[in-house]
């Protein structure tokens, strides 16, 4: 049984491992989502049995994570893309984005959904995306990738900085700035 579910304490649902959806639970859900999976027999009536009796969170009604949170485990990371001036809820109806504008109207996230595959019920929020923001920390650490440029490898960034966290290099290298910006205040008034 372990094999084919597994129960998400944090949201209360019940998570196929075969899908990677939330499986309903009312009107004989589970018995019908793993019917669709050609599980039969003793196993079924097993799942259903010990399944059918909790009451878990319905995925169509339940509200959704905040936008930004972790990933729940199980549940299909989707590549997709969010408004950066409001939800994609009632999107076209509230941005109002002006044609032309330079600024970018759209980036890419990560989204997850209690049942991405079943399109017509698919709700989607913005998870973390743990990848990208580990690199932007930490950069590549191995030299030689397509994406640094010709100047990142000329002066062999990754070589002397290696694993460290860029976002501190930042803060430690911001006094320079500061110190550059008052020493041109300073000889702008002379």
């Amino acid at each position: 049984m372990n094999k084919l579910v597994m129960v998400n304490e944090e949201h209360n649902m019940l998570i196929c491992r075969l899908c990677d959806n939330v499986v309903r639970p009312d009107n004989n859900g589970i018995e019908v989502h793993f019917r669709t999976h050609q599980v039969k027999g003793q196993v079924l009536k097993d799942v259903v049995n010990y399944y059918g009796t909790m009451q878990f969170n319905d995925p169509l009604t339940i509200a959704l994570p905040p936008d930004g949170t972790t990933p729940v485990e199980r549940l299909q990371r989707l590549h997709g893309f969010s408004c950066t001036k409001y939800h994609a809820t009632r999107h076209w109806t509230t941005a109002n984005h002006m044609a032309g504008k330079d600024e970018p109207r759209w980036t890419k996230v990560e989204l997850q959904s209690w049942m991405w595959s079943q399109r017509r019920h698919a709700r989607y929020w913005v998870v973390k995306d743990n990848a990208s923001e580990a690199r932007l920390r930490k950069g590549d650490v191995e030299e030689g990738l397509d994406r640094d440029s010709a100047w990142v490898k000329r002066v062999g960034w990754v070589r002397h900085f290696g694993s460290r966290d860029k976002l501190e290099v930042h803060r430690a290298a911001e006094w320079v700035k500061a110190k550059e910006a008052k020493g041109s205040v300073a000889a702008s008034r002379r």
